[in-house]
């Protein structure tokens, strides 16, 4: 399964960014919702959320495409 088309001109770094942008970009629009939401719960656990939701979403990602895990550096 292949994560983007077949554009001639793009190099890999530059998927790479594209994706990254859009990842920022979909992160940032939870803000409004946390927002909404922080008025009956509690701050910390609305942060907290975003993240570890966001996280998951990523793993399962990487895991249906079979993306192998980052190196540890030496």
């Amino acid at each position: 399964m292949k994560l983007h088309w077949e554009i001639p001109n793009l190099n890999s770094e530059t998927i790479a960014l594209i994706y990254g942008f859009l990842g920022l970009v979909g992160f940032s629009l939870t803000l409004p919702a946390t927002r909404a939401a922080a008025i009956d719960l509690d701050p910390l656990f609305l942060g907290l959320g975003r993240g570890v939701c966001y996280c998951d979403l990523n793993r399962r990602i990487s895991s249906a495409n079979a993306l192998p895990l980052p190196a540890k550096p030496a």
